[in-house]
């Protein structure tokens, strides 16, 4: 099977011929290679489809998650002049093709080879950036080089016919789509998870078919421990669950290998360009809090104001260089002009090297908080606060200040009940002044779709909220 939905099992051969008569029926539609057509579909062996058979006759993807709002998704098609969607056209005055069930169907299809249009350094889709930051960054991502992204990948994570992925993350996404066609590629099979699935039916599912991979952001890992209480992994056949689009703390990585498997692998990179480190259980044992090593193809630096490479255990700001990499995003100079140096790509984020080339973040190079001069990493109070037992999450940034420039302050949920006077004074113990001005405990922490904290919504609020202003170094008091 390359796809198993529910009760149906499509082989490849299958999926061979939807993929066909897919391409041929956008052809009839007026599709052309170049064109850019929107896809707007639930996770479904239909969107896998609609995908390969856009990129098979040569148009270019405009991903339209479900999971974001229609009028998000109407913006990206005014933006980019889509007048095709393939789904939902989100209230835009797109026209909408539907993608044919019957597609599926074994039987006779039309393999017509002047469908295959080249791939090469043609168009294949449009990435976007996590857009947390505001307006997303998008970039052209090409046909070969997605294909060069997974032949690196699998050279640090080895894929094999007969691996087993199931589907959670909305294919609109870029995490959530390029597992599937690593899968796909090597000849193992996709199991699309039902939308909305609980934790408990997750785990069944996973055990079900035997999976070996997962994908999932730090919340499914804690969603998905909190119906675990074996003492041994639950998930044995996983032998490779990536975890990425957020900060993944050691702690709750240690638990994870614990409770769900140990193949626990960390993710880091950028939707611009993919993949660009990964820490297996062994380098994150040596190397703790790491994000991991570049994958093979890919150079890194950390570099001061200057641009000039700092010393291994100092922090820069670090950049990135591959064969495959984008020359600069699309209709955003001034962006392509501070992300793209010399051949470098800067996704933004503030790191420190080791000697042997393992990452660890230190927050966004736009989050870095400068106290009266003294640069407090965010990932550092994050990382202080989350030592603490009764600390489930903790999202530290900066607030402008008349006194010292910018203070730092940290949201947090809580397990239990916790004085946020005790918090503050916990953190202030371990980091000194570059602790934070003010622990605030909510409810919850706003997050995209991805499980990524909307700081800067964090940060309006808060701003927006009366409060007097307190140093690092003031008695550890705070308001709630």
């Amino acid at each position: 099977a390359a796809i198993v939905e529910g009760d149906r099992r499509v082989a490849y051969a299958a999926f061979d011929g939807a993929v066909w008569r897919a391409a041929a029926a956008w052809r009839d539609a007026g599709i052309s290679p170049g064109q850019i057509v929107g896809l707007s579909l639930p996770n479904s062996a239909l969107y896998l489809t609609a995908f390969y058979g856009l990129a098979r006759l040569g148009a270019i993807v405009l991903p339209l998650p479900l999971g974001e709002s229609p009028a998000y998704r109407a913006a990206l098609i005014r933006r980019f002049a889509a007048t095709t969607v393939i789904g939902d056209p989100a209230g835009s005055s797109a026209r909408s093709l539907q993608p044919d069930p019957a597609w599926l169907e074994a039987g006779p299809h039309d393999a017509d080879p002047r469908l295959r249009a080249d791939g090469g350094d043609r168009g294949l889709k449009i990435a976007f950036s996590s857009g947390t930051t505001g307006r997303p960054k998008a970039v052209l991502r090409t046909h070969r080089a997605s294909l060069e992204i997974d032949r690196h990948r699998r050279q640090a994570v080895p894929q094999f016919q007969d691996d087993v992925f199931v589907a959670l993350l909305d294919m609109g996404m870029s995490f959530g789509l390029r597992p599937c066609l690593r899968t796909l590629d090597v000849g193992g099979t996709v199991v699309v998870a039902p939308k909305g699935i609980g934790a408990a039916d997750f785990i069944a599912l996973v055990q079900r078919h035997a999976a070996t991979q997962l994908a999932l952001a730090p919340f499914h890992g804690m969603a998905l421990m909190a119906e675990v209480h074996n003492p041994s992994p639950m998930l044995r056949s996983v032998r490779e669950l990536v975890i990425s689009t957020a900060n993944c703390p050691h702690d709750l990585r240690l638990e994870i290998r614990r409770r769900l498997t140990e193949g626990l692998i960390v993710s880091y990179g950028s939707n611009e360009v993919n993949v660009l480190a990964v820490a297996d259980a062994s380098l994150q044992d040596s190397h703790p809090g790491c994000v991991g090593r570049c994958i093979p193809g890919i150079d890194v630096e950390a570099v001061d104001d200057n641009h000039l490479p700092v010393p291994a255990g100092a922090m820069g700001l670090l950049r990135f260089q591959a064969g495959w990499f984008p020359s600069g995003y699309i209709d955003d100079d001034a962006a392509s002009r501070k992300s793209v140096r010399s051949g470098w790509f800067y996704p933004g984020d503030m790191g420190v090297l080791s000697e042997d080339g393992a990452i660890h973040l230190k927050g966004r190079a736009d989050d870095i908080i400068n106290f009266d001069g003294i640069k407090i990493a965010p990932l550092d109070i994050e990382a202080a606060l989350l030592a603490h037992p009764a600390v489930l999450e903790a999202a530290a940034f900066p607030l402008p200040s008349p006194l010292h420039q910018q203070i730092p302050v940290v949201a947090v949920t809580t397990r239990t009940a916790v004085a946020s006077a005790e918090l503050l004074a916990f953190a202030r113990q371990r980091l000194g002044t570059r602790g934070p001005a003010s622990v605030v405990v909510m409810d919850s922490l706003p997050k995209n779709a991805m499980g990524k904290v909307l700081k800067n919504d964090l940060a309006r609020t808060l701003a927006a909220s009366p409060q007097r202003e307190r140093s690092p170094i003031a008695s550890p008091t705070t308001t709630n």
